[in-house]
Parts: C-alpha cells; sequence; structure tokens
C-alpha cells in the first residue's frame, strides 16, 4: 500500500496542477461566450469523447493491463497501429455522418475540427507509462495538453465569433500531448515500429474488445445527459448542466488519480500476490469514504455560491444541479475500486456486462427524469444511476474478490453532522472559510474518535515501500 500511497502523493500534485490549467480554461470560456455557444463547445467535447472511446476500443485498457503484467514491448507498434487504422474508420464514417444528420453549420463544422483529435489519441502512449505505473510522466502529460489549450484559448478566443479556434486549441494540445508521451517513450531506448500484422491485430481485438465495449458503454453513459438535455431542451440547459459538471469533473481528479493507479496496481498485484489484492482494494476503500463523504456534503452546502464565484450571475440556475451532481464523485469514487478488481481477476466479458446493464440504467433513468423535472431530473438521473451501476459492479465483483468496508459508518455521520453546524453557523462568510472550517471540524472530530491516528496517516506518507 506505499507504493501506492507515494504514488498518489506525487500523481495527486501533478493533477491538481492539470485541473487548475482545465478549470481556468473552463471558467474563460463560459465568461467569453454566450450561454447557448458555450452548450454548444460542451456538446462537441461529448461527442468527440463518445468517438475517443469508439476508436480505442477497449486498446488502450489492454495495453495498460498488458503492460502491468510485463507485456512484450514488440507489441506497441501493433496496438497504435491498430488504433491508427480504426481512428481514421471512425473519423470518417463520424464526419459524413455529422455533415448529414446536424443542420447548425456552426456545430457540425466545430465537431469535426474538434474530431481531429482522434488521431492523436491513436497515437497516445499514454497506456503504457500508467502500465509502468511512472505516474509522473503520465500526469505531467495530461498538463501539457491542458496548458497548451489554456494558453492557446486566451490567445485566440475573445468572443463567439472565435468559437472555431476552440477546436484548434484542443487538437494541438491533444497533438501536444501525444508528442510528449512519443520523446519519452524513445529517450527511454524504446523504438516503434508501426505495421500490419494481422493474427495479432486479431488477437489484440479479441481480448481488448469485450474491454472496450465496456469502457465505451460507460463514458456515453456518463456523457449521456448533456445529448438528451440538448434534444429534449436547448443549449441554455446544456451549458448550465456543463457547468455543474464542469465542477465535479475538477473534484473528481481524486477519483482519477484512484483510477490510474488501481488499475496497473492490481493487475500487478493479481499476478505477484494475489492473497494481498482484496486487503489493498479495502484500505482504498476506507479512504476514499473518509473522503468522498465531507466533499459531497460539503459541496451540497455551499453549491450556489461556488457556481457564482466561478461562472457569474448568468449560470445561477446551475447551482441546483451541482447540488445534485456533487454526489456522483461519491458513487463514482466506490465504483472506481469495484473496476479495478473486476480488471484485475475476472473475465474481460464480466466487465463488459456490466458496463451493459449500466448503459441501460443511464439511458432509462437519465431519459426519463429530464422529461419529467428538466436540467434537475438530468442531473438526478445521473447521481441514481451511479449509484446503481456501483451495486451491480459489486454483485459481479462477489464471486471473485470480497471487499469489505472497515469504518465505522457511526463516527463518520456524527463528524459530518458538526462539519455541517459549523458550515451553516458560518453563512455569512466566504464560502471558502467555511469549506476550510468545515474540514478542520471533520477531520479533528475523526482524529478525536480515533476513526484514523496521526500515525496512521503518518506511516501512509512517510514509510518506505516494501
Amino acid at each position: 500500500m506505499k507504493r501506492l500511497t507515494e504514488h498518489f502523493l506525487s500523481l495527486t500534485t501533478s493533477e491538481i496542477a492539470r485541473k487548475i490549467f482545465a478549470f481556468f480554461t473552463v471558467a474563460y470560456l463560459a465568461r467569453r461566450l454566450s450561454l447557448a455557444d458555450f452548450g454548444l463547445v460542451s456538446l462537441g467535447f461529448v461527442i468527440l469523447s463518445y468517438l475517443i472511446n469508439i476508436s480505442t476500443a477497449g486498446i488502450n485498457l489492454y495495453g495498460l493491463r498488458e503492460t502491468a503484467r510485463g507485456m512484450n514491448k514488440n507489441i506497441v507498434g501493433q496496438l497504435l497501429s491498430l488504433q491508427l487504422f480504426v481512428s481514421g474508420i471512425v473519423f470518417v464514417v463520424a464526419s459524413v455522418v455529422i455533415a448529414l444528420v446536424v443542420s447548425n453549420p456552426v456545430a457540425a463544422t466545430l465537431i469535426v475540427a474538434l474530431s481531429i483529435s482522434l488521431f492523436a489519441y491513436a497515437l497516445l502512449l499514454e497506456w503504457f507509462f500508467q502500465g509502468k505505473e511512472e505516474m509522473y510522466t503520465v500526469s505531467f502529460g495530461k498538463s501539457v495538453t491542458a496548458a497548451v489549450y489554456l494558453v492557446l484559448v486566451l490567445l485566440l478566443v475573445r468572443s463567439d465569433r472565435d468559437i472555431y479556434w476552440i477546436a484548434v486549441a484542443s487538437v494541438t494540445g491533444d497533438f501536444a500531448m501525444a508528442l510528449f508521451y512519443y520523446v519519452k517513450y524513445r529517450r527511454a531506448g524504446n523504438e516503434v515500429h508501426l505495421g500490419i500484422d494481422r493474427s495479432m491485430w486479431k488477437e489484440i481485438a479479441q481480448q481488448s474488445l469485450p474491454l472496450g465495449i465496456g469502457t465505451m458503454l460507460g463514458k456515453i453513459s456518463t456523457n449521456l445527459a448533456p445529448l438528451v438535455l440538448a434534444i429534449v431542451m436547448s443549449e441554455v440547459e446544456v451549458g448550465l448542466y456543463t457547468a455543474a459538471s464542469k465542477l465535479v469533473v475538477f473534484l473528481l481528479l481524486f477519483d482519477r488519480v484512484l483510477g490510474y493507479l488501481l488499475l496497473p496496481a492490481s493487475a500487478r498485484i493479481k499476478v505477484s500476490s494475489p492473497e494481498q489484492l482484496a486487503p489493498r482494494l479495502e484500505v482504498a476503500m476506507k479512504w476514499i469514504l473518509l473522503t468522498a463523504f465531507p466533499i459531497c456534503v460539503g459541496g451540497t452546502l455551499v453549491s450556489g455560491d461556488v457556481i457564482h464565484f466561478v461562472f457569474g450571475e448568468a449560470y445561477a440556475a446551475a447551482g441546483d444541479a451541482f447540488r445534485i451532481l456533487v454526489w456522483f464523485l461519491f458513487f463514482t469514487m466506490i465504483h472506481t475500486v469495484f473496476t479495478s478488481g473486476l480488471v484485475a481477476v475476472a473475465p474481460s466479458k464480466v466487465y463488459g456486462r456490466v458496463m451493459s446493464i449500466s448503459a441501460v440504467i443511464y439511458l432509462v433513468a437519465i431519459v426519463a427524469l429530464t422529461k419529467m423535472y428538466g436540467l434537475q431530473g438530468a442531473a438526478y438521473g445521473v447521481v441514481a444511476s451511479e449509484g446503481l451501476t456501483l451495486l451491480v459492479a459489486r454483485a459481479n465483483l462477489r464471486p471473485y474478490l470480497q471487499i469489505k468496508v472497515s469504518i465505522p459508518i457511526h463516527w463518520v455521520l456524527v463528524a459530518l453532522a458538526v462539519m455541517t453546524g459549523g458550515v451553516l453557523i458560518l453563512q455569512p462568510y466566504s464560502f471558502v472559510l467555511r469549506v476550510i472550517v468545515g474540514a478542520l471540524l471533520y477531520g479533528s472530530v475523526l482524529l478525536a474518535l480515533h476513526v484514523f491516528t496521526v500515525d496512521e496517516i503518518a506511516s501512509l506518507v512517510w514509510r518506505k515501500s516494501t
């Protein structure tokens, strides 16, 4: 667990920097674009995320897992070649469909321009470094794309008339990230030999497709709400939802760091010390619960102030959505633990089955609740669906691995009650002060009740890996 802790601390530092870049980019665009155009740009990025997941088809997740297990590096060139081939097909098909289906010429051009990033993601070697657990490299590469994107947006975007420059900035940032990973890979003495080996492509496809279907369905599910809002309502509601969800994405840096660490570590531990996998995932679960509870409760209490501070008065209606969406963080962080266990110990088809069920849940819940309750209904649908998906993942993991919750929930609730009281008493003051005081109260109560100890934290942080 010490190895995971060291990686967590280093990766969190880099991930915070990346999230800050992304955070300022979103906040800047929200203030430079109209609410409708901000929603349009957000919709374009949602569609791009779908296309990326279709084009990678689980190949990156397969590469990550096999690298963690000691994969022969000769296969790297074949993985990239296959991804380039699939990405080319997806780009052509998507461009034709968008030209035929999307009536808004600005939206169509923007989406096609953003889709050029498919080729950058096809060449991305992030999965290799993640499989090797070189987390500084992983996070720094993501910081490169975020920094380039922010700088170019600040230089090129002044108003709605500059909307196409957003695509230029995004694509440039993605290719900069791909170049960084490639240079890092080559400097380590590795080579990339692109080529077509049909038998190897077939083997890779057979192994990666179940993982890819699961990942694709998961991404489609979690990004479904903006599409449904665009169809059922308008780009304005998409913009409001995006503002709320981007704040949640910022908070999700904890979950993303956790995913970067647990997936390769679980695959490695499964091979080297399988008896240690459940205990280590249980430790991760403990700290997830202790961290996620106060973030979600605190986010609920200060939601309106945070939205106003970041996006301005025009986005005030997003506060109600954020108050709901922040609980997505709670469920998805726990879900990450179960997903890591599934990928490590269960057959690939099990993960695909879980995400297929999840996709159906998301589709039904988001469409139904959005039609009934609009923006807030979409937020409720996302959170409820992630909670149900968590239960499905847990049920499917249980035959292979048992993960227990090892914290006294009743004492955690006491700490949350004290934190809530402190935040409410300080209601007239700055939300920043309320967040700081609330965090101090929560941590102090848990320490006083011995839910965790100073020595326990010190041992996680300072003791060397064994």
